[in-house]
């Protein structure tokens, strides 16, 4: 019954001063709290003038007339009730025990409204004015991220477009020995991405590159690249279809023991790949059937006096197609186990050494998704995978690993991302079958302020090429940007990697930048 109070009260002093009606429209815009009634104790009610044109009725007047009609009748009453306040003990109105204003707690459901519809009666021939719903109190919520870019509406589109532009110094450009040459250069990064934003069903389109130009030593200018475009079909409420398409270009340098010590620039390759995904729900059950292919492309190397390194032989396919189960446990943690076959295809049946490398592998994984909505995000899974090569002179390969891409959110303004990764490569070493590398990094992002965040690294890898070597890469990073307002951001960054410290074969690279970022 309280609420009928605050609302008449409410719609009274907003009719009697127009001033509070205004108040409380600034003080939504202004993300301000509106208090309707600070003491939820203090009396509501509020006594209703009669209108400026009621006159009360004289009793002579009331003999002349004819008997009234029922309609004329209840007109009459609704008149008489509307020139008195609907708390003066004396007014023509129901008894005090049978009104819903007359007492607090609870009552019968039908009582209530039929004073609801009492009252309405009483608004429509101008005795009360319109009780207004009350409005909802204004709270203020932090925004997660002023300066988080907001993108360009296109449509059903939001569009996010993203420049960074700056300079960077490395202590040893080409990766080739530890006193490696320095050099300044122009660094380029745009990047873009279009997302739906539809109520069903979701398609993204995401594209970005990396370029550097070098001052002296143009011919180790960096040039990498990927664009994707993924989509999901929501099928039915439990089965979802995920596809996705995507090229990638990236660079080895010479510090890669499959690129020659004679290379006079770094080696181009491209992967290009499509997958399927469905994913199906039967109670506590998902299901998730894959399958994708990947096509890697070895571009030539120059190896200046000693011509063309051509890597044709070295380009293959690789098809799979895979099986997970996982279990709901709760909203938060899901185990599944998986199993992927995926076979690899070469171009050339048999490579430069006159070995046969197509193989089939197996991937097998088991392992935990986690999604608490606030804590922690991403999956952690063991890996094993096991390859079986065409050629008996190569030896049949098998890896024990883990997957990782897991996030930890402590607080609201910092964010740990773990990543681990392990797979079986291929190799052009005719002593080699495959070589099998393992990696595994973290990466703190923490607000110093609400416009000044920081970033700091470190991952280590290691490669193991079938016991004939082994090579190991640690790298460390730090990074800061200073937001001027949400379009424009100050970057600067530092990054030291490090390949087999302490050997003659290994190599130190200390590279500074910084730079503008341009976001929409």
């Amino acid at each position: 019954m309280r609420q009928i109070f605050v609302s008449t009260a409410l719609a009274a002093l907003v009719l009697a001063n127009p001033a509070i009606a205004t108040a409380q429209d600034a003080g939504s815009v202004l993300r301000q709290t509106v208090t309707i009634n600070e003491d939820p104790f203090a009396d509501a009610r509020v006594p209703v003038s009669p209108p400026a044109f009621a006159e009360p009725r004289r009793a002579d007047a009331a003999r002349e007339q004819p008997e009234p009609t029922l309609e004329q009748e209840t007109q009459q009453r609704v008149q008489t009730q509307s020139s008195r306040s609907l708390f003066d003990q004396g007014a023509d109105l129901e008894p005090p025990e049978e009104s819903a204003l007359a007492y607090s707690g609870y009552d019968s459901i039908n009582r209530e409204a039929e004073e609801r519809r009492r009252l309405s009666l009483l608004a429509a021939n101008g005795a009360l004015p319109e009780v207004q719903p009350e409005a909802a109190p204004v709270t203020v919520q932090r925004e997660a991220d002023p300066y988080a870019a907001l993108g360009i509406r296109r449509g059903s589109f939001i569009l996010f477009p993203e420049l960074e532009i700056g300079g960077v110094y490395s202590s040893n450009v080409a990766s080739v020995s530890p006193s490696g040459p320095d050099d300044f250069g122009l660094r380029v990064a745009p990047r873009i991405a279009l997302r739906s934003d539809w109520s069903r069903h979701a398609l993204a389109i995401e594209a970005q590159s990396e370029s550097i130009f070098w001052d002296e030593n143009r011919q180790q200018n960096v040039n990498n690249a990927d664009a994707t475009i993924s989509g999901r079909v929501d099928i039915r409420s439990t089965t979802t279809l995920d596809l996705s398409a995507g090229v990638g270009l990236s660079q080895s340098t010479v510090s890669d023991i499959e690129v020659p010590d004679q290379a006079q620039s770094p080696r181009e390759d491209y992967a290009y790949n499509i997958q399927a995904r469905l994913t199906h729900q039967m109670g506590r059950l998902v299901a998730q059937a894959t399958a994708a292919a990947t096509w890697f492309k070895f571009g030539d190397v120059d190896l200046g006096a000693l011509g063309i390194e051509d890597n044709d032989d070295r380009d293959y396919v690789a098809p799979s197609a895979g099986l997970r189960v996982g279990y709901v446990m709760s909203a938060a943690l899901q185990p599944f186990a998986e199993v992927t076959y995926s076979p690899r295809i070469h171009d050339q049946n048999v490579d430069r050494n006159g070995l046969k490398r197509d193989s089939q592998g197996v991937v097998v994984r088991a392992g935990l998704s986690v999604n608490d909505g606030a804590k922690w995000a991403g999956e952690v899974a063991a890996r094993y995978e096991y390859r079986d090569y065409e050629d008996a002179l190569l030896s049949n390969q098998s890896a024990l690993g883990m997957d990782a891409n897991l996030t930890w959110t402590p607080t609201e303004i910092t964010s740990i991302v773990f990543s681990a990764a392990s797979q079986i490569e291929e190799s052009s070493d005719p002593l080699v079958a495959g070589a099998t590398t393992w990696s595994a990094g973290a990466a703190v992002t923490h607000q110093l302020r609400d416009n000044l965040t920081a970033e700091a690294g470190v991952s280590v890898g290691k490669t193991d090429y079938d016991g004939i070597a082994d090579e190991m890469v640690i790298g460390t990073s730090l990074g800061f940007a200073y937001a001027i307002h949400r379009e424009i951001q100050l970057i600067a960054g530092y990054e030291f990697t490090a390949q087999n410290p302490g050997e003659a074969s290994g190599y130190e690279e200390h590279r500074l930048s910084s730079g503008v970022r341009f976001q929409l």
